[in-house]
C-alpha cells in the first residue's frame, strides 16, 4: 500500500498539505477580493470627500461674491472645484433606485449656473451674455435651486456610503442649517 494513513506523521503532513492548498485556492482569493473592496470603498469616501469639501468652499466662494460683489478667488475656487468633480465620474455609483452621479452632476451644474449668476451681477460681461442666451436656466432664484440640488446631492452620497434613508435625511437636516447671514438674506 502506497499511503499508510495510519502513520501519525503521514496523515499530519496530509492535513497540513490540504490545509495549504485550501488557503492557497480559495482563502487566499476571497481575502484578496476582500481588500480590494475594502480598498474601493476607501478611494471613494476619498473622492466623495474631496467633491463635499470642494464644492463647499465654491458654494462659500459664489455666496460671498455675490454679497462683496469681489470675484477674487472665485477662478481659484472654480479650478479646485472642476478638478475635485472629475473624481466622481469614476467613483460614483449609478443604480436604477438612486443614481449617485446624476445627483452630483445636477448639483455641479446648479452650482456652476450659480457662479455664473453671481459673475453677472459683478458686471462680468460674458456672463452676462450668457445668461441671456440662456435665460430657460437662470429662472427663478438661483440660490435656491443650488440649494436643492446641494442636499440631493448629500442624500445621495451618504446613501451610497451605506446610511440608510432616514439617516441620510438625519444627516442633511443636521447639516443644513441657516446661518444669520444667510437668514437675512
Amino acid at each position: 500500500m502506497l499511503w499508510d494513513f495510519s502513520d501519525p506523521r503521514l496523515a499530519g503532513a496530509a492535513l497540513a498539505s490540504v490545509t495549504a492548498l485550501t488557503i492557497a485556492f480559495v482563502a487566499y482569493p476571497i481575502q484578496k477580493w476582500l481588500d480590494r473592496r475594502l480598498q474601493k470603498e476607501q478611494e471613494r469616501r476619498g473622492i466623495y470627500r474631496d467633491f463635499w469639501e470642494a464644492t463647499n468652499r465654491h458654494f462659500s466662494m459664489v455666496h460671498h461674491v455675490l454679497v462683496a460683489k469681489d470675484t477674487d478667488g472665485l477662478t481659484e475656487s472654480h479650478v479646485d472645484l472642476v478638478a475635485k468633480a472629475a473624481g466622481i465620474v469614476l467613483y460614483a455609483r449609478v443604480k436604477k433606485r438612486q443614481n449617485t452621479l446624476e445627483a452630483c452632476r445636477s448639483y455641479y451644474q446648479r452650482l456652476l449656473e450659480y457662479e455664473t449668476y453671481a459673475k453677472a451681477n459683478c458686471g462680468h460681461e460674458p456672463s452676462k451674455r450668457f445668461i441671456k442666451k440662456n435665460a430657460d436656466r437662470y429662472s427663478g432664484n438661483p440660490y435656491e435651486k443650488v440649494k436643492v440640488e446641494r442636499r440631493k446631492a448629500l442624500l445621495a452620497l451618504r446613501r451610497d456610503l451605506g446610511d440608510s434613508a432616514r439617516k441620510a435625511d438625519q444627516a442633511a437636516t443636521s447639516y443644513f442649517v441657516y446661518t444669520p447671514r444667510e437668514e437675512l438674506e
